[in-house]
């Protein structure tokens, strides 16, 4: 079983957490509800006390429920399936919808479910500790408002002793609510528990301007999943990176006697990692890192940094109503008028070869308060391997002096979402003409078979199509080419460059035709990672579908600088953290054969045996 973090979508994440918290939740309120709050107040007085005011909600919902596309497949189990790293793969189990208040009635009959409230506790800097939902399926089942208190103190004693966020169990001083009539009735219930009631309401979710809901979650076991709200998890005592939730999880998680050591390797590069010199470099890289706070402190909602954050991805969930396809959001209409883009470029390439962040941003005249590191990751990556790495692995091929370049990217949603940021390539090296064509079954079908070119209008980049006039006052373009199908299908003449971006090799069994099909081009091929013990097991996919190899990982200077929290381990993980290149194997018999090559003979010998076939025609006659 290999750690997957890095890989899996963040909300799907967060998503996966909330529902076995709710599970649980479901578990443990019968017998909650069997005791009384009177009988669970001695066992809460012993929790220590959080400082931080807990928030307690009650959201209505009237007009979007929720219908399983099958209702004999469990949605929960599409959580832990090998093949689900995406948000939207779980597009094919459940429809959600809109209904007016008219049209819902009574559609048990369809297996229509709606949510009729949904209960939250949080604290004041945002963490999520716990969610109750009461279910409805039609108009005219109402939920009882006089339930709705006892059910919101049910939830936070289980919010208290089993935090959804994590951290040890504890109750707060101080709880405040937002609504009068709540109010008034949480008072007496409150007080049993030994719980204070905040008398002023809060607004607009909280009591603070700057609250951000936190992407925070508790940890999990490896191995079964539980969190640690189900069960105390323990870190691995010798790499000081797994996380098991006992000696049984332990033990039969066979892989992890052989990369234990190489997991131990890679927290060893922990302050490695971390070394960026940029002034928020210490809060990006900590392991408690969240990134939902970090967006919003410094207002980086528009534009591409929307789409790092879970927040844009629940909103950017469209509703299907009366079986119509909304239209999706594209990524150019999410683009603002800010830093995002860099509007203000040399007007030629770095005198020498850039070889760091910092080097990056003197360059560029930014300031090392900037994180627009965090999403030129991708184009400087390239840079780096056309400008450092290829000279110095494969000098014969001489890629400086190349007019054009011919770069096939296999890429993912992620990369192509940001397809304008790659003009940046354009800025670093003006004079060679680049064409990148990006290959991948998970990129938008509506843009297979497209070519277009990136280009500066103004102070913006924009995309527009070949059969256009001339774009871009310097002349300076992008050409970019789209085939929304998988590598080995892919008809196009041979690349310069084949690069991919953390493609973990051994989730997609894709990989395996592939990776054959690119040794067969017979060009440098670059691959980055978001761990050292990412390359370590993309090497053995390696050896297993080609039977080469690839070279020891490098650190990438220009990976994100933004870590990437692991759920079940605590390894730092990075996007573009490591490098390296495929090592390919010449074929043996049997294995992947190569196709027959046509030897050309020496002229004089066939004019020679041409003499003699004639000589030899005359002698029959």
């Amino acid at each position: 079983m290999e750690f997957s973090s890095g890989y899996q979508d963040p909300l799907l994440e967060f998503s996966e957490g909330l529902l076995r918290w709710s599970l649980r939740y479901l578990m443990d309120r019968g017998p909650r509800e069997r005791l009384g709050l009177s009988a669970q107040e001695s066992q809460l007085a012993s929790l220590p006390y959080d400082n931080a005011v807990w928030l307690l909600h009650i959201i209505p919902n009237r007009d979007r429920p929720l219908r399983p596309v099958d209702p004999k497949q469990p949605i929960a189990n599409a959580f832990y399936d090998d093949v689900t790293w995406r948000f939207h793969d779980l597009n094919n189990l459940t429809d959600l919808c809109v209904w007016d208040q008219g049209q819902m009635g009574d559609r048990e009959a369809d297996g229509l479910c709606r949510v009729h409230y949904l209960l939250m506790v949080a604290d004041e800097t945002g963490n999520l500790l716990g969610m109750d939902f009461v279910m409805a399926a039609g108009q005219e089942k109402q939920t009882d408002q006089q339930m709705l208190p006892l059910r919101l103190c049910e939830l936070l004693c289980q919010c208290m002793e089993k935090p959804m966020a994590g951290g040890r169990p504890r109750r707060p001083k101080m709880v405040a609510v937002a609504d009068a009539n709540l109010h008034a009735s949480l008072s007496r219930l409150l007080t049993s528990l030994g719980i204070h009631l905040q008398e002023a309401l809060f607004q607009d979710w909280t009591l603070h301007t700057d609250f951000i809901f936190s992407s925070k979650m508790a940890q999990k076991c490896h191995v079964c999943k539980k969190r640690s709200f189900e069960t105390p998890v323990k870190i691995c005592g010798r790499c000081q990176a797994a996380l098991y939730c006992s000696d049984r999880c332990r033990s039969s998680d066979s892989g992890h006697q052989s990369s234990c050591a190489l997991m131990q390797e890679c927290m060893e590069r922990e302050e490695e990692l971390a070394n960026h010199p940029f002034q928020f470099s210490k809060e990006v890289t900590s392991p408690w890192f969240d990134k939902e706070r970090f967006l919003s402190a410094r207002q980086l909602t528009g534009g591409y940094w929307s789409s790092e954050s879970i927040h844009h991805h629940a909103r950017g969930l469209l509703l299907k109503r009366d079986g119509q396809e909304p239209e999706e959001e594209r990524p150019e209409a999410l683009m603002e008028d800010t830093d995002i883009m860099l509007r203000d470029y040399p007007t030629e390439g770095p005198k020498n070869i850039l070889g760091t962040w910092k080097e990056y941003y003197e360059w560029r005249n930014l300031s090392l308060d900037n994180p627009i590191a965090a999403l030129l990751s991708y184009p400087l990556t390239i840079y780096h391997v056309i400008s450092s790495l290829l000279p110095q692995h494969f000098p014969a091929l001489n890629f400086q002096k190349k007019q054009t370049l011919r770069i096939h990217i296999i890429a993912g949603r992620r990369e192509f979402e940001r397809i304008l940021l790659f003009w940046e390539l354009a800025v670093l090296m003006p004079h060679p003409t680049i064409e990148l064509v990006f290959v991948g079954e998970e990129l938008p079908p509506e843009e297979d078979g497209r070519s277009f070119i990136l280009h500066r209008k103004g102070p913006q980049v924009q995309r527009s199509d070949l059969s256009g006039p001339a774009k871009g006052k310097d002349g300076r373009q992008i050409h970019v080419k789209v085939h929304a199908h998988q590598y080995h299908s892919l008809q196009a003449a041979k690349p310069d460059l084949i690069l991919g971006f953390n493609p973990g090799f051994w989730l997609h069994d894709s990989w395996l035709s592939t990776l054959p099909r690119i040794q067969a081009q017979k060009v440098p091929a670059y691959f980055s990672e978001c761990s050292q013990y990412s390359c370590g097991v993309d090497a053995q996919t390696v050896l297993m579908a080609t039977g080469g190899d690839i070279t020891p990982p490098t650190l990438n200077p220009f990976r994100s600088p933004l870590r990437i929290p692991g759920s079940d381990n605590c390894m730092p993980w990075y996007n573009n953290a490591f490098l390296f290149h495929l090592i390919h194997k010449e074929t043996k018999q049997g294995r992947h054969p190569e196709a027959p090559r046509l030897v050309l003979a020496d002229p004089q010998t066939c004019r020679k045996k041409k003499k003699q076939r004639q000589k030899q025609c005359k002698k029959r006659k």
